[in-house]
């Protein structure tokens, strides 16, 4: 759950110059959260959409997945003068500072079936995955 590989690779991220907008979308969860509600750990294995929690069951034929602790991450952007550092929900995020692209979605193909639409409400609907991904995000100037 804690991110030991992705901090390095973010400090090399942000450690070249420029400016604009870091943007990091995955499931996660902080610290307190974890050590308090889930002590044992978020690793779990995926198989044809299927969840299971033996890691080393059909090696190599699952896919091993954790929530990552987003407090390195968020307190990394922090120190190096990112401002603005905000982790939400992506349902959050997208209705907040998408709304024309999903407005255009959906008065686009209003009355009719849309691939476009249906997958922005999967992206979006809480029971789906607005609430289980979030967004990692912050500015940085010139």
């Amino acid at each position: 759950d804690v991110p030991l590989r992705t901090v390095p690779i973010l400090e090399r991220i942000i450690g070249q110059k420029w400016s604009g907008l870091f943007l990091a979308f995955d499931y996660g969860k902080y610290w307190q959260e974890l050590a308090e509600n889930i002590p044992s750990g978020t690793a779990r294995t995926y198989h044809q959409h299927t969840l299971a929690n033996d890691l080393l069951d059909q090696p190599r034929e699952k896919d091993i997945t954790c929530d990552v602790c987003w407090d390195p991450l968020v307190d990394l952007l922090s120190e190096k003068s990112f401002e603005s550092v905000t982790l939400e929900t992506q349902e959050s995020f997208l209705v907040q500072r998408a709304q024309r692209a999903a407005e255009s979605i959906v008065s686009a193909t209003a009355g009719m079936f849309s691939p476009d639409r249906q997958t922005l409400m999967e992206l979006i609907h809480p029971a789906h995955m607005g609430r289980r991904f979030q967004v990692l995000w912050g500015l940085r100037g010139s």
